[in-house]
């Protein structure tokens, strides 16, 4: 029976999905279906929805996003991306690789893709249009470098994972950091290869002079520090992702309001923004907490094992089969909502094979993550496409050489856990 009832999730899934029905709901309703057949008491469904929203460490969530509204708003995104210029303008690919080392940052402190990309793409769509560079190249740039958001720590997805597979969060964040700094410089490689193949044609900067440098970083130095104050904080133990991510918001707000360019009467919006991105999310989280509930209560993932170690009991395979997977779903729908319906399905698989689960988180969130810049429903696409006005098709030719690279790193990240392993283990967490 627990077959067809897997059948059954996945095909009204899939249907709920294509007749427009909104993730979170849709995640539901194949729940609630199975509930009926197994005649489960449905008394529960309202209790597993409050019961799965009620983590202390899920209100990093919501902070974490208000950190990154008021980047945005406050002037503090585009002193790190004047920051940027001046260290790495003066490369062939320019502004190309300022977007992707100030997304480095950026990430650094927001934890969103989707602030990311909303952030970093309308202001370096703004100077590349500015400088003459084609439209179309410069949103493939800022959509493959949100990907960046939740692989750099602090990471929403990374928090939500760590909650679901039960480690340690900071020890996740950590794992992050030497993948992050490795697609970054992938994608640098990629500009640089356009650019000096003539595929793409770019104006060339001057190098700036060691005291442009050291100006640029006087008046971005508090935007640049935000953070390494975060994590510092939080890898020293002396704060939990929680109080980072209040950190973050209370930080990003003084230092806004030092700048001089946030003004009181944005908080309106700002909030309403970061309160139904929020809802997005916690709603997201509760409807997978009732899926995973029925999934585990039907022994769906004790099936799946069996299926999957029927087939083989290679790690290695069974890490190519879920990348598959995962990059095929992440095309689908949003990255949170994909990794929370897997996740019951894979961590007991993957814990039995004797993978590490921080690992494996990295690997997880990255590869949902590349969902972001995939046709068709690639929302980081949509996003960068809406903010830089640019035609969604025409972008998506642009953002292939920059897919391809990604799947790359997400291989060579798969089969060298040392990558993600090795600072975590190096600083003990």
């Amino acid at each position: 029976m627990g077959i067809e009832l897997a059948f059954i999730i996945i095909i009204t899934f899939a249907l709920c999905l294509f007749a427009g029905i909104p993730v979170m709901f849709s995640i539901c309703i194949p729940a609630i279906i199975v509930m009926l057949i197994r005649d489960f008491e449905l008394m529960v469904v309202p209790q597993m929805l409050s019961a799965g929203v009620q983590s202390f460490t899920l209100l990093a969530v919501p902070f974490f996003i208000l950190a990154g509204n008021i980047m945005n708003n406050g002037g503090i995104t585009k002193r790190i991306f004047d920051f940027c210029l001046a260290l790495v303008g003066h490369i062939r690919g320019s502004l190309g690789h300022v977007i992707i080392v100030a997304e480095m940052i950026f990430s650094g402190i927001s934890g969103s893709a989707a602030a990311d990309a909303a952030g970093i793409g309308m202001i370096g769509n703004k100077a590349m249009v500015s400088e003459g560079y084609d439209k179309d190249f410069g949103a493939a740039i800022v959509a493959s470098s949100s990907v960046l958001g939740p692989i750099i720590p602090p990471s929403i997805i990374m928090v939500i994972y760590a909650i679901e597979a039960n480690v340690s969060i900071a020890a996740l964040f950590i794992a992050g950091i030497i993948p992050g700094i490795i697609i970054g410089l992938g994608l640098m490689g990629v500009i640089y290869f356009l650019v000096i193949t003539g595929r793409e044609k770019v104006p060339e900067r001057k190098r700036a002079t060691g005291s442009e440098i050291i100006g640029y970083l006087r008046r971005g130095f508090l935007a640049v520090m935000a953070p390494l104050i975060i994590l510092a904080g939080m890898f020293s133990g002396g704060i939990t992702p929680t109080e980072a991510g209040i950190l973050a918001t209370i930080y990003c707000a003084i230092v806004s309001a030092i700048y001089g360019e946030f003004e009181i009467k944005q908080l309106p919006k700002i909030f309403m923004n970061s309160a139904i991105e929020t809802a997005q999310v916690m709603f997201m989280f509760a409807a997978a907490s009732v899926l995973g509930w029925v999934v585990t209560s039907t022994r769906i993932p004790v099936l799946a094992s069996n299926a999957v170690l029927s087939i083989t009991t290679n790690k290695y395979l069974f890490l190519l089969i879920v990348n598959i997977f995962l990059l095929f779903l992440g095309c689908l729908i949003e990255s949170i909502a994909g990794m929370l319906i897997v996740l019951p399905i894979f961590l007991p698989i993957a814990a039995s094979m004797g993978i590490d689960l921080v690992h494996f988180g990295v690997i997880v969130t990255y590869a949902m993550s590349i969902g972001l810049i995939t046709p068709p429903m690639g929302a980081g696409l949509f996003i960068v496409c809406g903010v830089t006005e640019t035609k969604f098709d025409r972008v998506v030719r642009k953002v292939v050489p920059f897919i391809i690279v990604h799947v790359l790193a997400l291989l060579l990240i798969t089969y060298m856990p040392v990558l993600s392993l090795w600072l975590p283990s190096f600083m003990r967490l």
